[in-house]
């Protein structure tokens, strides 16, 4: 039976007021059309609409893709173009089967969505004492300042391991430590 549109947009003032007031987070659970007997296509409307949603209002969230065979490659590949198209993580799942185990997995995706506020690179405490013009100063500033402008999500924080993994004569860096729950969440990185 067809949704009037009154109750239709009954349901979407609903939705829009939990997004805007009540969410922090948001998982976007929608399917590939192999849980109901709905189409694929019927789910892409309102799919489209909530994701634009949670990102004018900066809510981080992932995308579940429910399914019943959430390893088949039509699927894998049916996520990685959501994931494409939304600039957004997507998890394939079968949701019915989900351990806890994987929902865990799914939360810390949702906590790798959170905004970068802030980058701090621990150096040595002998490096302070050089000018910054110095050439080592200038070696580790120069991938810094390249990567931070591509840093915008938690899981971005891998561009800039991965900038300064790229030093000649440095160790690789490690996160050390996200703070997730200040206002200025940051990475320590050695």
């Amino acid at each position: 039976t067809p949704i009037k549109s009154s109750a239709a947009s009954d349901v979407y003032k609903r939705q829009r007021k939990v997004i805007t007031e009540h969410s922090t987070i948001g998982v976007v659970l929608t399917t590939d059309g192999s849980i109901t007997q709905i189409d694929r296509e019927d789910y892409v409307e309102a799919e489209e609409r909530v994701v634009r949603e949670l990102k004018e209002q900066g809510k981080p969230f992932v995308i579940v893709l429910n399914s019943t065979h959430p390893n088949d490659a039509e699927t894998l590949a049916l996520a990685m173009s959501m994931q494409e198209k939304y600039d957004a993580t997507v998890r394939a799942a079968d949701v019915m089967q989900m351990s806890a185990a994987e929902f865990y997995d799914l939360m810390e995706l949702v906590l790798m969505e959170f905004p970068i506020r802030m980058v701090h690179v621990a150096l040595p405490e002998w490096i302070s004492a050089l000018d910054p013009e110095h050439w080592l100063i200038q070696r580790i500033m120069e991938p810094v300042n390249a990567a931070s402008k591509q840093l915008a999500r938690m899981r971005d924080y891998a561009k800039l391991t991965e900038s300064l993994s790229g030093i000649d004569g440095f160790e690789a860096p490690l996160v050390k430590r996200c703070l997730l729950y200040t206002s200025d969440a940051a990475d320590d990185l050695i």
